[in-house]
Parts: structure tokens; sequence; C-alpha cells
């Protein structure tokens, strides 16, 4: 369930960036298929048969519908507020405290809400399938754990992985200037502990 949760967190967050900003035809169709999506991550992670994905994906529908309707609207509100800071070049604790508070109170009305239904589908996986998300996840955990091999934390390899997060961001918002790029490499350069906390948050 933890597990899960991260992970809902997680997707709730780009979305609902996503919803922030207007005129993206790609945003919309993701948007309009966003049951779809959700039905394609769960079922990349645990390998669903025919029955189980006929027998969830109602739910998802349902709880897609839902927080179309009464949540999203006021985590937009939210964004938007972010959004005019981002503008006026700042940001402070309290607006970060702020968009995390909604998005953990969307994620927490969600599985309250739909509880015994998660319960459920939970209960309906066979050991296969719990295995082949193990090793799903391991594959996923295989550079946090390469960099702590590594006898520097600071290694070469550490900045492969920065690399490729870099990439992601360069996919996501366009080129970013020199002193952005620095910037990055500065904040998202994590010490041992912070990788080994990370690492074990994902193991759970």
């Amino acid at each position: 369930m933890f597990l899960r949760s991260r992970k809902l967190s997680k997707g709730l967050g780009i979305l609902l960036i996503l919803l922030s900003f207007s005129g993206c035809a790609f945003k919309r169709l993701i948007y309009d298929r966003l049951d779809w999506v959700v039905m394609y991550q769960v079922d990349n992670y645990l390998d669903l048969d025919k029955e189980q994905k006929l027998k969830f994906k109602p739910t998802v529908s349902e709880a897609i519908t839902w927080l179309k309707k009464g949540k999203i609207p006021s985590a937009i509100a939210v964004i938007s507020k972010l959004e005019a800071a981002a503008n006026q070049h700042r940001y402070d604790e309290v607006l970060n405290k702020l968009f995390t508070n909604e998005i953990d109170s969307i994620r927490k009305d969600l599985f309250t809400r739909y509880e015994q239904q998660i319960i459920d589908f939970l209960l309906s996986l066979d050991a296969e399938q719990v295995n082949y998300l193990k090793k799903k996840l391991k594959k996923s955990n295989e550079e946090l754990e390469d960099i702590l091999q590594e006898k520097d934390p600071t290694a070469e390899y550490e900045v492969e992985v920065l690399k490729k997060q870099e990439k992601t961001l360069l996919e996501w918002y366009g080129d970013l200037s020199k002193s952005q790029t620095e910037y990055f490499y500065q904040t998202m350069r994590h010490s041992r502990a912070q990788i080994e906390q990370r690492l074990g948050e994902r193991q759970r």
C-alpha cells in the first residue's frame, strides 16, 4: 500500500502540474485518456491478466472522474499560486507546504474512498505477479545501489546518473541556461546518507 501511495502521489503531482499549463494538445490527450494511462502503468508493474484488467478498469475510470470533478480544480488553484510566485522569482516553504498538503489530502481521500476496491485488487494478485513487481522495482533501484557501491560518493558514475536526470528535465522544459544547469548539478547531487535513505524508502 505504501508503494502504491508513493507512486500515486508522484503521479498526481505530475498530472496537476501538466494541467496548470494551457494550449498543449499532448496534455489534452493525456488528460482525456488518463484512465488508459493509469491502467497501462499498473499493468506495466504487475502484468495483469485479462480478467483483472476488466475487473479493475471500471474502478480506475470512476476514480479518475471523481478526481477531475472534485479534486483537480482546487489543486490547480494552488498551482496557480506557485506559478505566480515563480513569475515573481520567489518561492518559500509556505508555498511548498501548501502544494504538498494539497497533494497529500487528495491521495488520502482517494485511498479512503477506494480502500476496499484497492484491497480486493491487491488480494487478486498471484505470487508470479508479486515477483514480477519485485523484479521491476529492483531494476529501478539498481542505479542507486551502484552509486552506493562506489567508494567515492562523487564518483563519475553518479555524474552519469545526474546526466540522465538532466535529460529528462530537458524533455519536459526545453534547454536550460548555463546558470540553471550549474544549479541543477549542485542541488541534485546527494550525499551517501541521502542516497541510502532514498533507497530504503523505495525498498519499503
